[in-house]
């Protein structure tokens, strides 16, 4: 799996960036939907 940054996958989705990503993917990460990988990058 090679996984993505914030902001990666913010650019499927928005043109806000990390700013509005990041606290979705941390949620996800906590209730189990996504893995925090390593250099700030997130598995689904």
């Amino acid at each position: 799996m090679r996984g993505a940054t914030p902001n990666q996958i913010a650019r499927h989705f928005t043109r806000d960036g990390t700013t509005a990503v990041q606290p979705l993917l941390e949620s996800l990460a906590t209730l189990d939907y996504a893995t925090r990988a390593e250099a700030g990058r997130f598995l689904s």
